[in-house]
């Protein structure tokens, strides 16, 4: 319900309020809770993604569609919010990501570059 949702939003806010910027894409990983934060809110994503694809040929409640999302959100910054608690670094994404898109006969391909340079970290 809006209640459930309306809690997600105010507690990513409260930890965004505490967070420093992101300034690129983390890799998961750092801690067991961060990995098992960061593999929940892959599960959440996948289960979001199923639930669009069954409204597109069956009814689904809106709100769960818009609850999905907004927990998949929460994950990902609780798993942020566990690293910066414990003073330990997120492990930064690359530092370049390119998008190439080439139209033929109105079809369009994307070829998608995409270089991680992170030192991982046991």
């Amino acid at each position: 319900n809006t209640e459930d949702i309306t809690l997600l939003e105010k507690e990513i806010d409260i930890m965004v309020s505490a967070l420093p910027p992101l300034k690129s894409f983390v890799l998961p990983g750092g801690t067991l809770l961060n990995s098992h934060c960061h593999v929940a809110r892959c599960v959440c994503r996948r289960a979001e993604r199923l639930a669009t694809g069954l409204s597109e040929s069956e009814w689904v409640e809106p709100m769960v569609l818009i609850y999905l999302n907004r927990l998949s959100d929460y994950l990902f910054m609780l798993a942020r919010h566990a690293c910066f608690v414990r003073n330990i670094t997120e492990t930064p994404g690359g530092q370049e990501f390119r998008i190439f898109i080439t139209i033929q006969k109105n079809t369009c391909f994307f070829q998608f570059n995409l270089h991680i340079f992170a030192a991982l970290k046991n």
